[in-house]
């Protein structure tokens, strides 16, 4: 069998087959703006090069802006500062890999899928500790009360 989308009027498109991926994507949160690593680059050249810079987003330029990466030289225009080069050099955390399953937690009335990796057990130390997958939820309340580590 062929994997096919539905159109609006009913019918199957031959060799469309909708789907979801992820897509690593680098930059920094300033407060709760993503900046792209390309328009950081671009600031930090900015700030060294002294030219001027625009970017699309007005929430964009109020966020580097607000959090001194970049200064207005004008109505559109910004001047990268030296702050930018700093956050550059930060190592940004790895990309977790996607946790797969349902929560091991037997609580449950249907099955819910799992968002953490970790050991449940009675302490940090148990030595019948077991390697888990759990919602969200659970490993919340689990490691609040000592009973989950995530990996």
């Amino acid at each position: 069998m062929t994997s096919c989308t539905v159109t609006e009027t009913g019918h199957p498109v031959p060799g469309v087959r909708v789907g979801t991926r992820t897509v690593e994507v680098s930059g920094a949160w300033a407060g709760g703006t993503w900046i792209d690593a390309t328009v950081l680059a671009q600031a930090e050249r900015s700030a060294l090069g002294g030219f001027d810079f625009t970017v699309r987003s007005a929430e964009v330029a109020d966020a580097l802006v607000r959090h001194g990466l970049a200064t207005r030289s004008g109505d559109r225009s910004l001047r990268g500062s030296t702050v930018v080069s700093v956050v550059r050099r930060q190592e940004a955390p790895a990309p977790r890999p996607e946790v797969r399953g349902w929560c091991a937690s037997t609580h449950h009335v249907e099955p819910v899928r799992a968002v953490v990796e970790g050991r449940r057990g009675r302490s940090q130390h148990d030595p019948w500790a077991e390697d888990v997958r759990l919602c969200g939820r659970c490993a919340d309340l689990l490691g609040e009360a000592g009973f989950f580590t995530a990996a």
